[in-house]
């Protein structure tokens, strides 16, 4: 029970997640999957990969928070891919994605994602059959993406920033819908790290 209930502080996770560097979270005239309130003043950037095992609770924890908190966040899908391969089946799946999102809007958006991460990719490419290849289109938005994680040294996948801070280790990723309402109302009086970091 005292377990959880130091999980469950918001104070000692406020602590440790203020005791980390933040990173400036922009990424200059890229297109981006946004999630949510784009106007919030919390930001929670999920950088991720869709041929990554680990990712997926990640992205289940996305639809938690955008169901119940959805107003209070902006969430920033941002893909770390290996680009040596243009045809390859995780550029293919991220630019389908970014596609549907910046086309189709966020509801359709959001189903893609979890059925990417919910199902075989051989199942998931061919319920989204319908949206054409769009690797080449989007190269450009996902290498900057990639150079921004390089420039951060995020190798891995996945990562989530908090108003530009790595989430503090002491804690679990599921552990972040707990404090979402909390670090809301932190982050009304914090600067705009989107706009007052600097690289």
């Amino acid at each position: 029970v005292n377990y959880y209930k130091f999980k469950r502080n918001y104070g000692v996770f406020a602590s440790l997640l203020k005791e980390r560097t933040p990173i400036k979270t922009c990424i200059e005239n890229t297109a981006e999957i946004i999630l949510g309130n784009a106007e919030s003043k919390l930001e929670v950037v999920i950088v991720t990969n869709p041929l990554c095992g680990h990712c997926k609770a990640v992205h289940a924890l996305v639809e938690d928070i955008l169901d119940r908190y959805g107003e209070l966040v902006r969430i920033v899908i941002r893909f770390n891919l290996n680009l040596s391969e243009p045809q390859s089946k995780a550029l293919t799946i991220a630019s389908t994605l970014m596609k549907i999102h910046l086309t189709k809007g966020e509801g359709l958006s959001l189903l893609a994602l979890h059925d990417a991460f919910q199902e075989p990719l051989e199942s998931w490419g061919e319920q989204w059959a319908w949206i054409e290849d769009n690797s080449r289109h989007y190269l450009e938005d996902l290498k900057r993406q990639k150079s921004w994680c390089e420039s951060h040294k995020i190798n891995f996948t996945p990562v989530i920033l908090i108003n530009g801070r790595p989430f503090p280790a002491p804690y679990v990723r599921q552990d972040l819908i707990f404090c979402i309402e909390d670090l809301h109302e932190d982050s009304l009086y914090e600067p705009n790290v989107r706009e007052a970091i600097t690289l």
